[in-house]
């Protein structure tokens, strides 16, 4: 029993050597960059400005931690590939990425699948579509939850029970008239 302690401590120990603090890493050097965003993702930080416009260290950071995000090169944070991967490992991500993508419905699901109160990264163009808040209000969660979330037209316009129902309901008369 004592050996095989001894040979997990061993192990633990020598992966920790392995492994170099922050002060150590030449953050110029793309190749020990890459290996520490690898294990730290939010170490992005650290790097070297022209490492920080690399797309492959920057998914390698935010596939580690989506919201390195924050420090990647603004071009990057426009990188449609690279908010996905942001997005899906953290929604809280969408606050960073650019405000084009902001407002791109599959990159909105994708963070409000983690959390609806990824709603605050959502642009204020969705913010204000009666389709979107339909489809948000449709979701069967708290209706004051979301609405919180939305823009202040929408939020004075449908300001009571009856009117939030109609705006659900948005959605449904918009699919019937389709088909017809």
């Amino acid at each position: 029993m004592f050996d095989t302690c001894q040979a997990i401590f061993t192990n633990s120990e020598s992966k920790k050597k392995l492994m170099l603090t922050k002060d150590q890493i030449d953050w110029s050097d793309k190749q020990q960059v890459l290996k520490r965003v690898a294990k730290v993702g939010y170490d992005l930080q650290y790097a070297h400005k022209s490492l920080q416009t690399d797309p492959d260290i920057v998914k390698i950071a935010v596939a580690r931690n989506g919201l390195s995000l924050y420090h990647a090169h603004e071009s990057l944070r426009a990188d449609r590939e690279i908010v996905k991967i942001a997005v899906t490992q953290t929604g809280w991500a969408l606050r960073f990425a650019h405000e084009r993508l902001q407002a791109d419905r599959e990159i909105v699901n994708l963070a409000l699948a983690k959390s609806l109160t990824n709603l605050a990264g959502v642009h204020e163009s969705l913010k204000d579509d009666e389709m979107f808040v339909s489809e948000m209000l449709n979701l069967g969660e708290d209706t004051r939850f979301i609405m919180q979330y939305m823009n202040f037209r929408i939020q004075q316009e449908y300001n009571t029970e009856d009117k939030i129902y109609k705006l659900k309901m948005r959605k449904y008369i918009n699919i019937k008239s389709a088909r017809i």
